[in-house]
C-alpha cells in the first residue's frame, strides 16, 4: 500500500478544517465586553500611548 492516498481520511480532514472554530448563528451580534458594552481594544489603548512618549 506504499504511496496509496486514503481517500476517506482526506476528505474527514478537509470537512474537519473548513468548520469554523467558533460557529455562531448570522444574526447573532458579536461577543460584547463583560457590562454589555463594546469596550476598546486594549492594543488601541497601548498604541495611544506609543505615539505619546517617543525621544525625539
Amino acid at each position: 500500500m506504499e504511496g496509496e492516498l486514503d481517500l476517506l481520511a482526506l476528505i474527514e480532514d478537509e470537512i474537519l478544517l473548513a468548520l469554523p472554530i467558533a460557529p455562531r448563528h448570522e444574526q447573532c451580534e458579536a461577543p460584547r465586553g463583560g457590562n454589555g458594552a463594546n469596550e476598546e481594544s486594549p492594543f488601541a489603548a497601548l498604541a495611544s500611548l506609543r505615539g505619546s512618549h517617543r525621544a525625539d
